[in-house]
């Protein structure tokens, strides 16, 4: 993150917490708030400025797909896990709540949108069931509302083969919660939610000319159940999301496979399996979490169903374990793994076509030309997308975290990162170099504050 980047974005940062600081001001006119109420306006705020390097010349191991920003050899090292968030809260009765998030980091897309994963309001109904309508976190993941906020979490950033290829920082739509206490220290929570989004997703692929597409999932509906015991906490989720976007020119590869389908059959039916309009994606959601003062686990797993064969159903998860040595510093190790739970797709091979000898000699010329062509698409496709589209990594790491003052850390963290068959989704594909099959090194630094 350039030092331009940063001052860009923080000028952004107050202008918009100007407006919801104007708009508090404007609807407590309107609504005769009294100046009690109008106090309750509570601002915080959250930065990470990180450093982190790679092993390997020419390779980027991206954060998450939301940026093509990531760990590398060379170029900017704070372009990865640098960021700086501000948030409001407004209390406007004593049942109504309204919250702003503004989020700046590298992005594949900079604009309000991607900006402003938190803009709703919360109506409590009771102490117990309440309702919020707007934008906000998906409320899926261990992580879902603090995938930005580094000081809650004792990684330099959250596991790469877990959460790199769920760019879905926020949705746009209602949720209903029910919490309910068995003691002080034990309590259940069931949510609710139906939603919808549209995320800036990066596409490293010169095939359709592009480096980004805007990822339409509508309509997301799901549930997460959360279980509090004391030291621990358990979590289930389920999510079904329906995709209505497409990669930027797919649509025409797509069209021109269906013209060789006579001269190349395996082409025929290509669109029914590598299209991913209209199609569904169903996530399942576990996570655990323990930490007594001394001990830390950390674990979530997820399956990720696609019903588009352009790529395959995933496997993912991490497991991390620390120990407090004092109350400020904390080492850790983690490992986490991201693998295709069925074999990718690949169109067929077709055999060479025969018995065109008593046929004209321009219509010989056009049945041999379309099944080379047809047969340089399929190899295209394969290479290129059910081969490129797949996750099949693992990392382990070592890290510690040391909290040198109140509201502030310092981590170190070092990966090694493996990379299993032609898993490389997670990085800057294609490749420019091989990759070391011994695996390559990472070593971040990070430095996170709240305030």
């Amino acid at each position: 993150m350039t030092a331009k980047f940063i001052v860009q974005f923080t000028l952004r940062l107050l202008f918009f917490s100007g407006l919801l600081l104007g708009a508090s001001g404007a609807m407590a006119e309107l609504w005769d708030t009294s100046d009690s109420q109008l106090s309750s306006v509570q601002l915080h705020g959250f930065s990470t400025v990180g450093a982190a390097w790679l092993n390997q010349k020419n390779a980027v191991l991206v954060r998450d797909f939301s940026s093509r920003m990531g760990m590398g050899h060379y170029g900017n090292p704070a372009d990865a896990d640098s960021r700086l968030g501000l948030q409001a809260d407004w209390q406007t009765t004593s049942r109504l709540s309204m919250t702003v998030q503004a989020v700046a980091a590298p992005r594949i897309e900079q604009n309000a949108n991607n900006m402003i994963p938190w803009a709703f309001l919360k109506y409590d109904f009771d102490d117990n069931i309440s309702v919020r309508a707007g934008r906000m976190g998906v409320y899926c993941f261990a992580l879902s509302d603090q995938r930005n906020l580094g000081y809650v979490y004792p990684w330099v950033r959250p596991p790469v083969e877990f959460y790199a290829f769920m760019p879905i920082y926020s949705m746009t739509g209602a949720d209903v919660s029910w919490h309910h206490d068995f003691s002080p220290d034990r309590s259940i929570e069931v949510r609710t939610f139906a939603a919808r989004s549209d995320s800036s997703y990066y596409l490293p692929d010169p095939v359709v000319n592009t480096d980004s597409f805007s990822l339409n999932l509508s309509p997301m509906l799901g549930g997460t159940v959360i279980f509090n015991d004391h030291n621990a906490s358990a979590r289930l989720a389920y999510m079904t999301m329906k995709i209505g976007s497409t990669f930027p020119g797919l649509e025409n590869i797509l069209q021109q496979a269906n013209t060789l389908g006579p001269y190349y059959p395996p082409l025929a039916g290509l669109g029914q399996n590598a299209d991913i309009m209209g199609t569904s994606v169903a996530f399942y959601d576990a996570s655990f979490s323990y930490d007594n003062g001394k001990l830390l686990v950390l674990s979530e797993m997820a399956a990720t169903a696609f019903q588009s064969q352009f790529k395959p159903s995933m496997l993912n998860g991490y497991l991390t374990l620390g120990w407090h040595l004092t109350p400020d510093l904390l080492p850790f190790v983690n490992y986490s793994r991201v693998s295709p739970l069925r074999s990718t797709y690949q169109v067929a091979t077709a055999a060479a076509p025969t018995g065109t000898a008593n046929l004209p000699v321009a219509v010989q010329l056009k049945i041999i030309g379309g099944y080379y062509y047809g047969q340089s698409m399929a190899s295209q496709f394969n290479t290129r997308y059910f081969n490129g589209f797949q996750e099949n990594q693992e990392t382990f790491s070592m890290g510690l975290r040391w909290d040198f003052r109140p509201r502030m850390d310092l981590k170190l963290q070092v990966d090694k990162t493996l990379i299993i068959g032609n898993g490389y989704e997670l990085w800057q594909y294609p490749p420019t170099t091989s990759l070391d099959p011994r695996g390559v090194t990472g070593v971040t630094l990070t430095w996170d504050t709240v305030f």
